[in-house]
């Protein structure tokens, strides 16, 4: 078709009547043969195998694309585990973390993403090749046969269920997607507010910036923008998906011929996103400086202060938290151990907190190392989240490879 050697007639209505009369040529197989092409088979079921294919091959690799992220993620998180920076909350600075942290965040959620994606392939991959127009066909149909020959996992059963719900795998594969663009839409604003000229703590690979047309001095973050706007898109392919198929009679509805632009155009905004991420997590470089300077302002170690009164001074986590708040707001700049001491005892001059504890709670290059529980920012809490994480992507890895060499081997084989 892409060199004009294969024309489409109008006048034999669609592509598939356009295919049967290709074959049926005399250049090609002739009448006979070609004339056998759509017996026991109907429009219906062919373009809803045709799209099952389709999508099945493009889910396999987008999959492998966020499996491919996600390991880039797991190995920066590991080399960052110790770029210490503020965690934040309401958009402001709020409690130590790390960027090794913030990069396993995103590894988590993508692995779900990676999930949702088995999942939708396993709805996908199942054959709808013999319900023809939706009522099945006096012919003696072997459908498991067909099924195996285009390696689908099952055969979807009852043919009016196969024509009927047109809309309901490409809806599947259209809200794992939309998952994972908005995870990847949440590294998107995260990456904007990091790198702000305001707030340089990240420096983005210059081959994913833009420039302005008026201001020489500018780089744009047009890659992390972009992204937030194609997952806009992608939310409203997948809720015109739902409202075609909400409202239609059982069997054939035209409306569904529409299922297949949304579909195609959903994979088309979201196929490219895993890999530019992991070419720009790749290329990330922190302002470690500026993240840590960060730490040491706005008293991020307030409420790791408050729990070590609860457990030192066994009070009430509240009344820790009031005793906290009062030197915060007396203070200027960082707490100190004079004017904490000072406060404590006003309140109660039984608590004997020394220098030595004071500083590995406030000093954030050892505070870090307290918050040593599961899934928590310590580097040997990290250490431990890594290996668990990466058990996980391993095994969904070796599903998605084993996914595609079975189809792969469907397509070789010969009959």
């Amino acid at each position: 078709f892409k060199k004009d050697l294969f024309k489409l007639n109008p006048a034999l209505e669609d592509v598939h009547m356009n295919l049967e009369a290709f074959v049926s040529s005399e250049k090609e197989c002739g009448a006979i043969i070609g004339g056998k092409m759509h017996t026991a088979r109907s429009r219906n079921d062919q373009a809803a195998t045709a799209m099952r294919l389709y999508m099945r091959d493009q889910c396999l690799t987008i999959q492998k694309d966020v499996i491919a992220l996600i390991n880039i993620l797991l190995e920066k998180g590991s080399e960052f585990s110790m770029v210490l920076m503020a965690g934040i909350t309401h958009h402001q600075n709020a409690v130590l973390s790390s960027l090794g942290h913030l990069y396993y965040s995103y590894a988590e959620a993508l692995l779900r993403d990676v999930e949702r994606l088995t999942h939708a392939f396993s709805t996908i991959n199942v054959s709808p090749l013999g319900a023809v127009a939706g009522y099945g066909t006096t012919w003696p149909l072997d459908r498991p046969l067909t099924a195996k020959l285009l390696h689908f996992d099952a055969v979807l059963s009852n043919t009016i269920d196969c024509v009927t719900n047109r809309w309901e795998p490409e809806a599947e594969l259209a809200s794992a997607l939309s998952f994972l663009m908005n995870h990847l839409s949440t590294m998107a604003q995260d990456i904007i507010f990091l790198s702000t000229s305001s707030n340089p703590a990240l420096k983005l690979p210059l081959e994913f910036t833009t420039g302005s047309s008026v201001m020489p001095q500018k780089r744009n973050p047009d890659f992390a923008e972009g992204t937030k706007g194609r997952t806009a898109l992608v939310h409203g392919y997948l809720s015109a998906l739902f409202s075609i198929g909400k409202g239609n009679v059982s069997g054939y509805n035209k409306d569904t011929q529409w299922t297949k632009y949304l579909i195609m155009d959903t994979i088309y905004t979201c196929q490219d996103a895993p890999l530019v991420f992991a070419s720009v997590i790749k290329g990330i470089e922190p302002n470690k400086l500026r993240l840590f300077k960060q730490t040491e302002e706005g008293f991020l170690c307030a409420t790791d202060l408050a729990d070590m009164l609860v457990r030192e001074g066994k009070l009430p986590f509240r009344k820790a938290y009031l005793i906290v708040k009062e030197v915060a707001a007396t203070c200027i700049g960082k707490i100190d151990y004079p004017w904490f001491i000072a406060i404590v005892n006003k309140h109660d001059k039984k608590i004997k907190i020394s220098q030595e504890l004071f500083d590995k709670t406030t000093n954030p290059l050892l505070s870090i190392h307290q918050k040593n529980h599961d899934g928590g920012p310590a580097p040997a809490a990290l250490k431990k989240l890594r290996i668990k994480l990466a058990t996980k992507l391993k095994r969904l890895a070796m599903d998605n490879s084993k996914n595609y060499k079975k189809i792969d081997g469907a397509r070789k084989q010969k009959n």
